[in-house]
């Protein structure tokens, strides 16, 4: 007899509000929520018999109970609308997430850094003020916006190193399309402070993305904008230069005129770049234009480089691309990509600013960390992709698995107290000094206000530790014998 499942009711959360999923099914009327329950917890795919519900809605008016048959768990509020989270007992690491693995007795045991019955939550730890992240002032107090960063350990400098797009003239995120600039950031701490030491890239470029390549090589991915715009008039003409304090006016004064989409009514074309360097300090080499990439809007490239040089990224709308040679700029395609549409088949809900990396436990699988745009926070998917598997631009697209959602706004700190950003987005894993633990994770963070209105886009970079072996056995009052840090917790 097959162990029955578990069942946690959410009311007024809508969980099936994503129409465009593939495993939506409408299961009838249900004149209470208990009724729903059952029937979910009862339903099969009559073709399909192993296919069962992971999750129920109930509207209470019309009285019409919906099933989910996948994990895509992405709740939003809702008056009218109760939901069910079925806990199925795994069968396999798929069931896990592939965050953990599926015991004998059907429970998930998750990695350190994942929790929830099926290991898709994050396990962030409580921030500490003193360390933030990068919350740069200029020399008159004054916030420096920032909007996220990937970060890195070099074992030769001793150092963590991250690259955060940063918006110059002391303006906010909403003037990013103009103002932004790459920034080289260290510390002798993954949670920070950082602090600021060269520009890498002037403006305008934005949202970098680096790997590091199969000879210890260094791999950045951005967008910028065509290079003879770099000293024309037009440039000159679109940066915003009537900021304070880290935040931006309201578009259409004088001295900024161009912001949230206007700069696109120039003609700007952002070029999607790579540049490769040999240490973190640079110098910084260009390896061409991602030419399949460019258009009116960046493309939020994210990137995973394989031993052999190959590699995968994950593009905004969540599609799919790869390169035989990462730094071969002419290498990389459209997966998947039906005729029409050269970026490729997008995921069914609205996602951008994708992390990827690849599973410690089965190199075949590849995990994203994406923002997703309804509901507003971030999600986890994986995919599965074998050694041999055809990665033609028309073959067969790549299945990302959204299994749910695996962090929030809202950010607990050591001081007892928590807070719940305005916006928090850009999401980045910061891995241990062996590489194979994550240790923490960074943003693009809005303190406070309304998300995109002017005066009130003032950003930084929030770095939150995650919960790992050792911090796990400390809290509990446990400690190493050997007096090991593998994953270089202390800096």
């Amino acid at each position: 007899m097959s162990t029955p499942p578990t069942t946690e009711t959410h009311l007024n959360v809508n969980a099936c509000s994503n129409t465009k999923a593939q495993g939506l099914r409408t299961l009838g009327s249900a004149p209470t929520l208990a009724v729903c329950s059952a029937t979910a917890v009862a339903w099969r795919n009559a073709t399909a018999p192993s296919e069962q519900c992971e999750f129920a809605c109930w509207l209470r008016s019309p009285q019409i109970c919906l099933c989910h048959a996948d994990n895509e768990w992405l709740p939003v509020s809702s008056l009218g609308t109760d939901s069910i989270r079925i806990e199925w007992p795994c069968v396999c690491d798929a069931d896990c997430s592939h965050n953990g693995v599926c015991g004998a007795d059907g429970a998930c045991r998750c990695d350190a850094a994942w929790g929830g019955t099926r290991c898709d939550t994050l396990q962030l730890e409580p921030v500490d003020r003193a360390a933030l992240g990068y919350r740069a002032q200029d020399a008159r107090g004054r916030n420096v916006s920032s909007w996220g960063a990937p970060i890195l350990w070099d074992a030769s400098s001793r150092l963590w190193h991250g690259w955060a797009s940063e918006m110059v003239e002391n303006c906010g995120i909403n003037a990013w399309e103009t103002n932004s600039q790459i920034v080289h950031i260290v510390a002798s701490s993954p949670l920070g402070p950082y602090t600021r030491r060269e520009v890498v890239h002037p403006v305008f470029a934005h949202e970098p993305a680096v790997e590091r390549g199969p000879n210890g090589e260094w791999l950045m991915a951005f967008s910028s904008f065509a290079l003879d715009d770099r000293s024309s008039p037009t440039r000159a003409a679109c940066i915003c230069a009537t900021c304070a304090n880290g935040t931006t006016p309201p578009a259409g004064l004088p001295g900024c005129p161009f912001q949230r989409g206007a700069p696109s009514s120039l003609g700007h074309r952002f070029r999607q770049m790579l540049a490769t360097a040999r240490a973190p300090d640079g110098p910084w080499t260009a390896a061409g234009e991602v030419v399949g990439l460019s258009a009116p809007w960046d493309w939020n490239t994210a990137m995973a480089v394989a031993e052999d040089g190959s590699a995968l990224a994950l593009i905004r709308g969540g599609m799919t691309w790869h390169a035989a040679n990462a730094t071969d700029n002419t290498s990389w395609h459209a997966v998947g990509a039906p005729v029409g549409k050269p970026e490729g088949p997008q995921w069914d809900f609205g996602v951008e600013d994708p992390t990827v990396w690849r599973n410690r436990r089965n190199r075949s699988i590849y995990h994203s960390l994406v923002h997703a745009f309804a509901p507003f926070f971030g999600a986890h998917a994986w995919a599965y992709a074998p050694p041999d598997r055809d990665w033609a631009a028309h073959g067969p697209p790549l299945s990302w698995h959204v299994t749910g959602v695996a962090y929030t706004n809202v950010v607990n700190f050591t001081d007892g107290s928590r807070h719940a950003f305005a916006r928090r987005e850009r999401p980045h894993l910061i891995w241990g000094q062996d590489g194979q633990t994550p240790i923490a994770l960074s943003n693009g963070v809005q303190s406070a206000g309304t998300p995109n209105a002017p005066s009130e886009d003032g950003t930084f970079t929030l770095v939150q530790p995650l919960r790992t072996v050792q911090r796990a056995a400390a809290a509990a009052g446990e400690k190493r014998g050997d007096g090991v840090d593998p994953v270089g917790l202390s800096g």
